[in-house]
Parts: structure tokens; C-alpha cells; sequence
């Protein structure tokens, strides 16, 4: 499981460091832009064949 956001992968390394949870995810994606992230979102899941 992962994270895509629009903050900065720091702040969200450090949120899930704070709350012990940083072992909950693979990966986490920061795009810029509030919109940016459906578009990365389908493209992480046909990359890992996976169905809305």
C-alpha cells in the first residue's frame, strides 16, 4: 500500500514516523499540484495490473 499527496514526502515521512506507521507503506508519491494525483494514481495501478 502507498501514499500519493500533495504535500512534500518529507512531511509525510515524518507524520508517519510521529505515529509509528512509517513499516504501513511501500512507497509514498509526492506530485505537485492538487490535481496531479488521479493521473498518478491510474498510473501506479495499470503499472501494478490493478482495476479501479
Amino acid at each position: 500500500m502507498g501514499i500519493v499527496t500533495s504535500n512534500s514526502a518529507n512531511n509525510v515521512q515524518l507524520f508517519l514516523k510521529a505515529k509509528n506507521l512509517t513499516d504501513c507503506f511501500d512507497f509514498i508519491k509526492s506530485v505537485s499540484g492538487l490535481f496531479g494525483n488521479s493521473k498518478v494514481i491510474n498510473r501506479l495501478m495499470r503499472a501494478n495490473c490493478l482495476q479501479p
